[in-house]
């Protein structure tokens, strides 16, 4: 008997899914599906525990500006749901931190060559470059911006948050920021807790 699922991978294969699973007995809960709409569509039997693109747009947005100190932005996302959805989220939290997006450009999972978009965003001169895709893409076009001599920084969001990102980009992931949602266990539980899950 099945009492619950855990996933799915992403945010396309998770909302496919929940028009099988909102009529089941079932709990669900997906640990990476981040598309925000996902939590908003009325499914009882759902549960997220990363962050939403929502969430994580907001504070990646106010990363780049008030950490980083950006104000021209170049926006970069893959074609899935995940990417497409986080690029658009992304690009309206910057907007209104008073940053300018000055390109936003669309590639294809799993695309390896990257010389057009390394070619705009030149041209575009940003302070910054936001990636919205996975650890397929995001090395590659880290590798492209390098070799190219493009110094801006540049921050993936949590689909590159793999060690494949950096084993794949080797020296040109130096200097590179990851997104990922990874609370301090000390603010998620108490010592009592702790001290038993290191006695395991």
């Amino acid at each position: 008997q099945v009492l619950g699922v855990i996933g799915h991978y992403n945010s396309g294969q998770t909302l496919a899914a929940m028009e099988t699973y909102k009529d089941l007995p079932i709990i669900v809960i997906t640990p990476t599906a981040s598309e925000t709409s996902i939590s908003q569509r009325g499914y009882r039997n759902f549960f997220r525990v990363n962050a939403s693109d929502a969430v994580q747009a907001r504070v990646d947005a106010g990363f780049l500006v008030n950490t980083l100190g950006a104000q021209r932005v170049a926006v970069v996302n893959n074609d899935t749901e995940y990417g497409v959805g986080l690029g658009r989220e992304i690009t309206a939290e910057l907007q209104k931190l008073g940053a300018e997006v000055v390109l936003t450009r669309q590639v294809t999972e799993g695309q390896e060559r990257y010389d057009a978009e390394v070619a705009a965003i030149q041209s575009a001169a940003p302070d910054a470059i936001f990636y919205a895709g996975y650890e397929i893409e995001a090395p590659y076009l880290r590798v492209a911006l390098a070799q190219a001599g493009v110094t801006a920084p540049m921050l993936a969001s949590d689909g590159a948050f793999l060690s494949a990102t950096i084993d794949e980009a080797g020296g040109a992931a130096e200097g590179m920021y990851v997104s990922a949602f990874a609370p301090s266990p000390q603010t998620v539980a108490d010592s009592q807790w702790i001290k038993e899950y290191q006695a395991v």
